[in-house]
């Protein structure tokens, strides 16, 4: 938080999206050149589904999905749009990214239900978007997190094809604030309690949302049968605790599971482009993407 600058907790939704999309793009990573973009847009549960296509200088055919964070109320494709092109030069695949729709105008499940709906229609468009729907991974960050987990849950249960692999970089894996490290970070570091709630008031409808499996992940009854996983998360984050609990479960369904913890660095490096935190992950990403999606 800028000096002067009020708490995020008491801005309107409206006041924090335009501090923070202006805070995470002015420090985000250098934009890559020879990147195409298109928008457009998808039929969805609550209307248009705002899609960004990336399509890489020298396509391979993979495919990855870009889901961003920002609590389901900050954050749009713009924010996001510096890493797609990294993704999308580094490893050759055509990049879509998901403008889901956001609370707390859109409660939940609405950043869900876009989410899904956006899945199940790049799965079915790949071919004319140049990829294969075989060779595709889903990648979030924070809240973007959340729906790459549902995404994976939603697909297994559907008996859909299942991407090469899942990223996911901080994430909410539970709504709800009883872990010991929402007590070790209450406050002092990027993402505090009181934030939190902030974000979990203005996207849940009241508490009970807390418990269902597409708010909280974590509180699936299965975790067999989901693709492998790659969970970067920071020591100083209080979603650090439920982080490490999924990718637990993960292992022992036998998923494959990688789990980096970064230590001394808080919730949201992954937008400090140059950080090492940053670079780091970023390298932990495309590493883990080509590995899954190369043949």
């Amino acid at each position: 938080m800028a000096s002067g600058e009020r708490p995020m907790e008491e801005m309107s939704a409206q006041e924090a999206r335009a501090i923070a999309d202006a805070r995470v793009l002015s420090g985000s990573f250098p934009l890559r050149q020879g990147i195409t973009s298109v928008d457009r847009t998808i039929p969805g549960p609550g209307g248009a589904i705002l899609l960004r296509i990336y399509r890489p200088k020298k396509p391979s055919g993979a495919l990855l999905m870009y889901f961003h964070g920002g609590g389901m109320v900050v954050g749009n494709i713009e924010t996001v749009d510096p890493h797609c092109r990294v993704f999308a030069d580094e490893l050759g695949c055509v990049v879509v990214s998901v403008g889901y729709r956001l609370a707390p105008e859109h409660k939940f499940p609405a950043a869900v239900d876009d989410a899904l709906a956006a899945t199940w229609w790049v799965q079915d468009n790949a071919a004319s978007l140049g990829a294969d729907p075989s060779r595709m991974a889903l990648v979030g960050e924070s809240s973007g997190g959340t729906l790459v987990a549902v995404v994976c849950q939603a697909l297994r249960d559907a008996g859909r094809c299942l991407p090469r692999g899942q990223v996911m970089v901080y994430p909410v894996l539970d709504s709800g604030t009883d872990w010991d490290s929402f007590r070790r970070y209450e406050t002092g570091y990027f993402l505090t309690k009181k934030k939190w709630e902030w974000f979990a008031g203005h996207y849940l409808r009241d508490t009970r949302d807390e418990l269902d499996p597409r708010a909280s992940p974590i509180r699936a009854k299965r975790f067999d049968g989901l693709p492998p996983a790659l969970i970067v998360t920071a020591e100083l984050d209080p979603l650090v605790d439920s982080a490490k609990a999924y990718a637990e479960k993960l292992a022992a369904a036998g998923v494959p599971t990688d789990y980096r913890c970064l230590e001394t660095w808080p919730h949201g490096f992954f937008y400090w482009a140059d950080t090492s935190a940053a670079k780091q992950s970023m390298q932990l990403c495309i590493d883990a993407v080509r590995r899954w999606t190369s043949t």
